[in-house]
């Protein structure tokens, strides 16, 4: 068999390039602090694990996920909070809990964990959001009864691209009080 050293030199070329190894470099998408990246898209979360205000009076808290109004509110760690960890939000009457910050990835969907304080009676919350750096809100999905003692999860379509804050307001109950824990916003 005979091979022209064209063919000759184009089987080398072959066999020394298909046994060189290739180097297959992941690349780096930089998340955001406070948010993790899932296979949905990123998701910010707070577990008001890290904050601490211990009184009803209206403050500002600075939490995982950035800075949160207390408005008839305060981190809650006693026997009686439901929660995940060690601490969650407690809100009365009808105070709310308001982000001081956006989310400028937009939100698919939101989850909050809630239940009834102790022996409370049952409450009613409701989530509302603002596109527009909290000048004006609207409420998002229906409002939630809290009738358990057990952290149950209400979920939220919302589907709004760019910047985006949530509040969450008691809406009714009395002085009754309402736990709150792992709130989850999915791109």
């Amino acid at each position: 068999m005979h091979l022209s050293k064209t063919a000759i030199a184009a089987f080398i070329a072959f066999t020394l390039f298909s046994c060189q190894k290739a180097e297959l470099v992941e690349p780096s998408v930089p998340t955001p602090a406070s948010s993790s990246t899932t296979g949905r898209g990123v998701t910010s979360s707070e577990n008001f694990e890290t904050g601490t205000t211990t009184s009803y009076a209206a403050a500002n808290v600075t939490l995982a996920s950035g800075s949160w109004n207390f408005n008839d509110a305060l981190i809650g760690n006693s026997t009686s909070d439901r929660k995940s960890g060690t601490q969650s939000a407690r809100v009365r009457n009808t105070g709310k809990l308001t982000m001081n910050f956006d989310n400028s990835f937009g939100a698919g969907t939101v989850t909050i964990k809630h239940a009834k304080y102790g022996t409370d009676a049952n409450s009613t919350w409701q989530l509302w959001y603002s596109t527009n750096a909290g000048v004006s809100w609207t409420q998002t999905g229906g409002t939630i009864t809290s009738s358990s003692t057990t952290l149950t999860t209400a979920s939220f379509t919302v589907n709004i691209s760019g910047n985006i804050r949530f509040d969450i307001r008691k809406t009714g109950g009395g002085t009754s009080r309402i736990n709150f824990d792992d709130c989850d916003i999915t791109d």
